[in-house]
C-alpha cells in the first residue's frame, strides 16, 4: 500500500509540474472556505490543467508546514470536486484515508489509518443510485481496529469505534452486525457540541435524540434531510428554471452551450446565498446560472441535521442548450 501511494504521489506531482503555466493556487481556512491571503489559510490547494485523457484536473493540497494534505483529481478547476482515486494525509505525509469517488461521492472500498500508521477502518461505500440501507454516507463497516492494532470488527461483525469526518468529526461507537449498525449507538462531536443517542436495526435508524451544548434537544428519524424546492425539486424546480431563463445574447450568437455547475448555500430560512459557478463553458452562462439560482431564494425548505435546521451547501448542474432549428 505505502509503495503504491508513493508512486501515485510522483505521478500526480509530475502532472502538476507539466502544467505550471496553468496552475491555480487557492488558500483555504479550517472550514474549507477560500481566503485571500496565505497568512489566513490552514492549507493550500493547487489545481493543474485538465488531463486530455481523463478530462479531470490534477489536485494536490499542502498543510502550512508544506507536508501533503491530499492528492486527487477534480471535475472542476475552481473547486475540489473529487472524482477517481483520492488519498488524504495527516501532517507529516502519513496516509489518513484512500479511496475512490464519483462526482464528489465516495464509492467502493475506503481504507482509513490512525496517525501512527496503523489500520483504523475499512468501509465499503455504495455505488451512486445503489444505496446500502445504512445511515450517514451509505457505507458498510467491514473492519475496525483500535489504536493498538486489535481488530474489533471483522468481516462486518463486532463493536466499532470510529470518527466520521463526513458528519463534522462525529465520534461514534456501537455494535456492528453484517456490516451495519445495530442496537444502541452513542455519538458526540468535538467538545460535545452535540451528543446523539440512536437505535438501529439491520442498519436502519429507528430513532435518535440530539442534545446540543446550548441545551436545545430534538428527536429525529433521519440524521440529515436535504433541502427541497418547495414545489418539488424534480418538476417544480425544472419548471421554475425553464420559466425564468434568459439565454445570454452573446452566448447564443456564438453557439456557447453546455453544463454549468452552480454551488450555493441554502440557509435555515429558505433563502439562498454565496452562489458561484464551479464549472462552466463561459462567463455569460455562469452569470445566468447564478442569477437563476439567486432567484430561487425563499423558495426552499431548509435542510435538517439531527432534527435541527441547518445551512446547507448545495450543488446543482444546469444545462444550457441551443436549438436554432433550420
Amino acid at each position: 500500500m505505502k509503495q503504491w501511494i508513493v508512486i501515485c504521489l510522483v505521478l500526480f506531482s509530475g502532472s502538476l509540474a507539466t502544467a505550471q503555466s496553468g496552475l491555480k493556487t487557492f488558500y483555504l481556512d479550517s472550514k474549507d472556505k477560500e481566503v485571500s491571503a496565505i497568512d489566513s489559510a490552514s492549507y493550500i490547494r493547487k489545481i493543474g490543467q485538465i488531463d486530455s485523457l481523463s478530462n479531470l484536473y490534477p489536485v494536490i493540497e499542502y498543510y502550512r508546514d508544506s507536508s501533503i494534505k491530499c492528492i486527487g483529481q477534480s471535475l472542476s478547476s475552481k473547486t475540489f470536486y473529487r472524482t477517481g482515486l483520492c488519498t488524504d494525509y495527516y501532517p507529516g505525509n502519513t496516509v489518513k484515508r484512500s479511496g475512490s469517488y464519483i462526482k464528489g461521492r465516495a464509492v467502493g472500498e475506503h481504507i482509513f489509518y490512525y496517525p501512527n500508521g496503523n489500520l483504523q477502518l475499512t468501509l465499503v461505500y455504495a455505488e451512486p443510485q445503489k444505496d446500502i440501507p445504512n445511515i450517514g454516507r451509505n457505507f458498510l463497516i467491514q473492519a475496525s481496529y483500535d489504536t493498538l492494532g486489535n481488530q474489533t470488527v471483522k468481516d462486518g461483525f463486532g463493536y466499532c469505534m470510529m470518527m466520521n469526518e463526513a458528519m463534522a468529526n462525529l465520534y461514534e461507537e456501537g455494535r456492528v452486525v453484517n456490516g451495519m449498525r445495530d442496537s444502541l449507538w452513542r455519538c458526540h462531536t468535538d467538545s460535545n457540541k452535540v451528543v446523539l443517542t440512536e437505535m438501529y436495526k439491520d442498519g436502519v435508524l429507528l430513532s435518535g435524540t440530539s442534545v446540543f451544548k446550548n441545551g436545545e434537544n430534538y428527536r429525529y428519524q433521519k440524521r440529515e434531510v436535504d433541502p427541497q424546492f418547495k414545489q418539488g425539486l424534480f418538476g417544480g424546480f425544472d419548471w421554475f428554471m425553464r420559466s425564468n431563463i434568459r439565454y445570454p445574447k452573446q452566448a447564443y450568437k456564438n453557439n456557447i452551450q453546455g453544463r454549468v455547475i452552480i454551488t450555493f448555500v441554502i440557509n435555515t430560512d429558505g433563502t439562498v446565498s454565496n452562489a458561484y459557478a464551479a464549472a462552466s463553458p463561459g462567463k455569460e452562462l455562469s452569470d445566468e446560472g447564478i442569477r437563476l439560482i439567486n432567484k430561487t431564494s425563499g423558495h426552499w425548505i431548509p435542510g435538517v441535521q439531527y432534527g435541527r435546521k441547518v445551512n446547507v451547501q448545495y450543488t446543482i448542474p444546469l444545462s444550457f442548450s441551443i436549438n436554432k432549428g433550420k
